[in-house]
């Protein structure tokens, strides 16, 4: 089948192939986009843990990057995990220098507690990342840690994408599995409004699920939809007041 579109994909290499870069690439496939695939970082995990973690060389990620930005000339990216202050600054200044846009999983801790990011690359996300993202698509324990915000309930989860989106990308998806109840409610805050996607909660703790949100948002992106369409679950919604 002939790619509608195309669009890079920088992230991890998962031995299990259950996270990472080849669940991009399979998202991407599925929905009919050629996925551009870039090594960040190599792992030691399985499904149910990581062990070890190495970041690409930066010098070796930036000729990964240059490589594909000037043949292939993607305009949509998905960043997924990179690891150190090296990777995160060369990513934040690179990919919009090249016109690219991104939607950014910003993954700082495994399911099962291992870090995923340096200190380092932890302040340069913050301070350089996250500003030049297009998007960016954190779990409710990311988005409090990254917004400095107690989440308990959907009221805080807006109040944290309201103040992730003020550091500067232009849309937030806090995705909602961490919290309670019977249903998943993804919240995104986009062009001034709030948007609720209210799922089912099917009771797995699947691993690389945000993984696969983040490449087929990118996807959707890449194949022309508007953002809350590209969000949105079994069912259209309406800006929440």
């Amino acid at each position: 089948m002939e790619p509608k579109a195309k669009a890079l994909a920088v992230a991890g290499l998962d031995p299990s192939g259950g996270a990472g870069l080849s669940v991009d690439i399979r998202a991407f496939t599925a929905l009919g986009v050629y996925c551009a695939p870039v090594i960040s970082v190599i792992t030691v995990q399985d499904t149910r843990g990581v062990y070890r973690v190495e970041p690409v060389d930066t010098g070796l990620l930036e000729g990964q990057l240059k490589a594909v930005l000037e043949d292939l000339k993607p305009e949509w990216a998905k960043i997924g995990i990179l690891y150190s202050e090296g990777n995160v600054k060369l990513v934040a200044s690179l990919l919009p220098e090249s016109g690219v846009r991104m939607v950014v999983d910003p993954i700082i801790r495994a399911g099962t507690g291992e870090a995923l990011i340096s200190p380092g690359g932890l302040e340069a996300l913050k301070e350089e990342l996250l500003p030049a993202s297009f998007i960016i698509t954190p779990n409710v324990r990311e988005a409090e840690e990254l917004s400095g915000i107690r989440i308990r309930g959907l009221k805080d989860v807006r109040k944290a994408a309201k103040a992730l989106a003020d550091l500067g990308p232009k849309g937030v998806v806090v995705k909602g599995g961490h919290l309670n109840g019977a249903y998943a409610t993804d919240v995104l805050y986009y062009d001034g409004s709030f948007y609720e996607f209210k799922r089912p909660r099917l009771g797995l703790d699947a691993h690389g699920t945000g993984c696969v949100f983040s490449s087929a948002l990118t996807a959707l992106l890449a194949l022309g939809e508007e953002v809350p369409e590209a969000v949105r679950a079994e069912e259209k919604t309406q800006p929440v007041p």
